[in-house]
Order: structure tokens, then C-alpha cells, then sequence
């Protein structure tokens, strides 16, 4: 695909996400400013078409976050979580977010939950906890234990 080609499927409402200095995705703006820290970024300079990710951030962990935050932008999540305690995850999770959190490690899990809180993308924060905060309302000391290398 020539450079020509390529400016007229992104156009100018792409950002590219960079970490130390690779390119990790070009998603649409409207995906970047799901995160509020990439948001305010933006504001500073509207026209810029890159935006930063922390080098500390696991570069697997924030292809996952972007590839929920694409499928958000297209179909916001119905997600209910709050602070209340609840029964199981599908009483307060939308089946996209409960599958996108039941097919994560325990680890990427606490990945996420780093990320989404870094970039500050409430949703992905709270339907990341609401998952660890299931496992530990149902897993028995040994299994928790185990869980969290403990």
C-alpha cells in the first residue's frame, strides 16, 4: 500500500501510539481519547498525530487495553460496576467485558488494571477490578495463595 493510499484510509482523525519508539498502533482519535491522560495530551496539541505511551507500560498489556478500547469506541460498554458488593460478574458486566476480562491471565488482569488506571481510562479500571475483586470474593485462601504468589 503506497503512503497515498495509506493517508486516505487513516486520513487525518488517526493517532499513532508510540513506545520507545515503536510504533505499537494507529487507531482512531476518537480511541485515544478514550484515555483521559492521551485526551488532555491531545488538547496541548490538537493537530499532533502521535501520542506516547509510558515506557514502563508491558507493550502486550497495552495492545490488550487498545484492542478494548476499539471495541468500545465502536459499542460503548453497559458495564454496571460499582462499589457494591454483587453476586457474580455477570450481573454487572456487558458480555464484551466479561469475556475480554475471563480470557486474561491473572497477571495481565493486574496489567490492565496499572494501565487502565496510568492512562486513566475509568471503565477499563473498574471492569478490570471487578474481576479480582470476584476472584477474591469466590477463591478459598489456598487457591488465592496461589493466584497472587503469595
Amino acid at each position: 500500500m503506497s503512503e497515498g493510499d495509506e493517508n486516505e484510509l487513516h486520513g487525518n482523525d488517526t493517532i499513532t501510539i508510540m513506545h520507545t519508539q515503536r510504533c505499537v498502533a494507529t487507531v482512531a482519535r476518537t480511541v485515544v481519547c478514550m484515555s483521559k491522560v492521551w485526551a488532555a495530551a491531545l488538547q496541548l496539541d490538537p493537530s499532533a498525530p502521535i501520542v506516547p505511551a509510558c515506557k514502563h507500560i508491558d507493550v502486550a498489556i497495552l495492545r490488550l487495553v487498545l484492542d478494548w478500547m476499539i471495541e468500545r469506541s465502536q459499542r460503548p460498554s453497559t458495564s454496571t460496576v460499582k462499589s457494591e458488593q454483587f453476586e457474580n460478574l455477570q450481573c454487572v458486566l456487558d458480555p464484551y467485558d466479561l469475556s475480554f476480562v475471563n480470557r486474561l491471565s491473572v497477571e495481565q488482569v493486574l496489567g490492565v488494571i496499572i494501565t487502565a488506571n496510568y492512562l486513566d481510562i475509568p471503565v477499563l479500571y473498574r471492569v478490570a477490578c471487578a474481576k479480582i475483586a470476584y476472584m477474591v470474593m469466590t477463591c478459598d485462601t489456598a487457591t488465592l495463595n496461589e493466584l497472587f504468589g503469595m
